[in-house]
């Protein structure tokens, strides 16, 4: 190639135009799918190499144009004529990556070749929109045409349906393109803006009419010009068939990754940065109004399309928690027209959930004006409703439940807005203390015991409290809150204590929403025991109530709801366990203060979790036996664990985890969390530990290589059994690969 590189281009062009060309006729065709693919990352690999990408970027900014002739100029052209010749082959043989006979494969395939054309496209990124622009102008104007001109009666119908279909599977195909070739790959919450973007924009910058020029904001002018179409077809309750829910789940998701990298970005970001990205779209006000407008017909027309309406909410947030949207949006008609319709209840097909998330994004955008328009309204209507003289009679009728639950939903989103900065989490609790809305809730709980969507909707709206407030909440406001969810978790307990113990006269649905309310109260202590690990407060010597002490007491509230069944739930199972090793390995000492029953179920649910064949929760056992011998070893086997634990139960503790490493027969995930805890064990029996292997190893066919071998895990690499540190842990964890090594072998001969 360094030596023959037109030739190599050549070649590598006509093999992958080829087999797009093959796929044309054969579309099924795995096999060629997965070739193209890979020849697309072949592509790749040429084009982003640093050689390439240097020389590409002398080449932008020289003031001749004889670099044009070398390599890298002709892997240059070769490139951008795949570019073009990929998307004419797209909207040819177009897929969506819906494949009916393997989705999944399609969908895999389809989105890899797209993101390898748009690096590709990305390293001249100028004349790879300008061809993407064109084709998605034209796809537009045939778009808006067939909505225009309405559908035909007759004989036609049918393929002018196809015919539909197939231009929103084009713009489809085009948005997701210029979503993966204008903003950087990855979960970043801040999707930032790829080099190449910003050096072409700084071309136009200085010019009257930048934004016109900018290709990038000619590209996204085109996407909302189909989203005006589509809000054209919302209005007017032409849905079907001319919105795709996919078409319109990625028209929204390309919005939100724009909004987050290119509306208003901190320059701080960016070594390079353009003046355009701060001005275009009068400052932010004009694209605010456009997706506020398209997100508020999407709520009132396609409330059923769950994961269309979730990304747009997404999008409405991503929108609103922008530090500099904010002020603007006070300037936005739509905004307030969105904001009058909410306080109206004129959202009421959308679900709770979705809701919820509004009425969070209406938090967030009013900042700190939000609660007087409206937080405390929100307040005054629930206290009213729960304070009234006919609620106690009327509160099982429905519309009664309606209100009561719709109330509920916008107090977990204020509750979750509490999440943007400390000022505003003060207001939040502030708000929830002045109303007494905590006390509510509890005496809730009890009053709606058998209604679960209430029910869950509470404990919920509690973890929102806990997951939002433990940054900077102080030590009487935590106090407050902790009491309230153990309150809540009483009530809820005391109810039903007694019907865990009828699951078989139950039914499936009653037993799921049973699970359902057991994994929100899992979900809400592991957010409790979070407490103690983050503390921004301010206040110093950190936490002064009992996070631990809270976190014990609400499990022993769980442990009287959990039972076998409960235990075949892989969810349920998973949290419970990773509920009992985050106590454990946090608070052991206050492990000993459960009653004698609650600490038998406990230490005969690690011992349970040891057989599980979730890997996931045999680690979750073994770090809490790890964190209980430790503690117990630490403290001279006299803490109070000492009166309920005694050295026979470590002893045959001890002889199970050597049966498991003799046998071998476990997960390779587990070696590290199995070393750790026959570390610890090891330092606490000591001498007692040889005697335990003897017996563990009477019967074994190799019995006298086992001892060797376990004489090697004890003694080798300087191994000092005097305290758990990380160095110690690691020599050990060398030692007893290797013991596991030897143990599998054996097992073999």
């Amino acid at each position: 190639y360094m030596g023959e590189s037109a030739q190599y281009c050549s070649n590598m062009l006509q093999l992958t135009l080829h087999v797009m060309q093959k796929l044309t006729s054969d579309p099924g065709n795995h096999c060629l799918t997965e070739g193209l693919d890979a020849l697309f990352e072949v592509w790749v690999i040429l084009v982003t190499n640093e050689q390439s990408r240097l020389s590409t970027y002398k080449f932008l900014n020289a003031t001749n144009k004889r670099i044009e002739d070398d390599k890298v100029g002709v892997l240059r052209q070769t490139s951008m004529h795949l570019f073009e010749q990929f998307l004419e082959f797209q909207l040819n043989h177009v897929s969506t990556g819906d494949d009916d006979d393997d989705p999944d494969h399609d969908k895999e395939y389809h989105g890899s070749q797209l993101m390898s054309i748009a690096q590709l496209g990305r390293e001249h990124p100028s004349p790879s929109l300008t061809i993407l622009i064109s084709k998605l102008n034209h796809t537009k104007n045939h778009y808006s045409s067939l909505v225009m001109a309405g559908p035909p009666s007759g004989e036609s119908a049918a393929s002018w349906r196809h015919t539909v279909s197939r231009v929103q599977d084009a713009a489809l195909m085009l948005i997701q393109l210029g979503t993966y070739l204008l903003t950087d790959s990855g979960d970043s919450e801040v999707a930032q803006i790829p080099d190449p973007i910003v050096l072409m924009s700084q071309k136009h910058e200085r010019k009257p009419d930048a934004e016109q020029q900018d290709e990038v904001y000619q590209f996204v002018r085109g996407v909302i010009q189909i989203i005006q179409v589509q809000d054209i077809c919302l209005t007017r309750h032409m849905i079907d068939p001319f919105l795709s829910p996919l078409l319109c789940r990625n028209i929204l998701w390309f919005m939100e990754r724009f909004v987050k990298s290119y509306l208003l970005p901190d320059v701080d970001l960016y070594s390079d940065f353009c003046t355009t990205f701060g001005n275009a779209f009068n400052s932010g006000l004009e694209l605010c109004n456009i997706c506020i407008v398209h997100t508020a017909n999407i709520y009132r027309h396609m409330p059923n399309e769950g994961s269309v309406v979730a990304t747009a909410s997404t999008l409405l947030k991503s929108l609103v928690s922008r530090k500099k949207i904010q002020p603007i949006l006070l300037k936005s008609e739509p905004w307030m027209h969105l904001v009058e319709e909410e306080k109206n209840n004129g959202f009421v097909n959308l679900s709770a959930e979705q809701r919820s998330k509004l009425f969070e994004c209406l938090c967030i955008g009013f900042s700190d004006s939000y609660f007087e328009t409206l937080v405390h309204p929100l307040g005054v209507q629930f206290t009213s409703l729960l304070q009234s003289p006919s609620f106690l009679s009327q509160y099982q009728q429905e519309n009664v439940k309606a209100t009561l639950h719709q109330c509920l939903e916008k107090l977990r989103g204020v509750s979750r807005s509490s999440l943007t900065s400390k000022r505003q989490q003060s207001s939040v609790f502030a708000f929830f203390q002045s109303t007494n809305i905590l006390n509510y809730l509890v005496d809730l709980v009890t009053l709606y015991n058998g209604r679960w969507d209430v029910v869950m909707v509470i404990i919920r709206l509690f973890d929102d409290l806990v997951v939002a407030q433990n940054m900077f909440i102080s030590d009487a406001e935590g106090t407050l809150l902790f009491e309230r969810c153990l309150q809540m978790m009483q009530a809820y307990e005391k109810i039903n204590r007694g019907t865990v113990l009828m699951n078989s006269n139950n039914s499936p649905t009653d037993e799921d929403e049973r699970m359902e309310v057991l994994d929100a109260l899992l979900d809400l202590l592991l957010h409790i025991t979070e407490w103690d690990m983050v503390d921004f407060s301010g206040e110093t010597g950190g936490r002064r109530f009992d996070v631990g002490g809270a976190s014990f007491l609400g499990l022993s509230l769980v442990l009287r709801l959990i039972t076998n069944s409960s235990l075949q739930y892989p969810t349920t199972c998973s949290k419970f366990f990773k509920l009992l090793m985050s106590l454990i390995e946090v608070y052991p000492e206050k492990l000993a203060t459960l009653d004698d029953g609650l600490f038998r179920v406990v230490m005969e649910a690690i011992l349970f979790a040891l057989d599980h064949p979730n890997s996931e929760v045999i680690k979750y056992s073994l770090k809490a036996i790890g964190a209980i011998t430790s503690y117990h070893h630490n403290t001279h086997c006299s803490s109070p664990l000492a009166q309920k634990l005694n050295e026979d139960f470590f002893i045959k503790l001890f002889e199970r985890i050597l049966r498991v490493c003799v046998e071998a027969h476990f997960d390779l995930s587990l070696v590290g969390s199995i070393s750790n805890v026959t570390l610890a064990l090891l330092m606490m029996l000591k001498d007692k530990s040889q005697l335990v292997l003897v017996q563990v190893t009477d019967n074994h066919s190799q019995r006298d290589r086992l001892l060797v071998a376990f004489q090697k895990l004890v003694t080798s690499n300087g191994i000092s059994f005097n305290s758990l540190d990380r160095n110690t842990k690691s020599l050990f964890l060398n030692n007893f690969e290797e013991f596991v090594a030897c143990a599998r072998a054996l097992r073999v001969r």
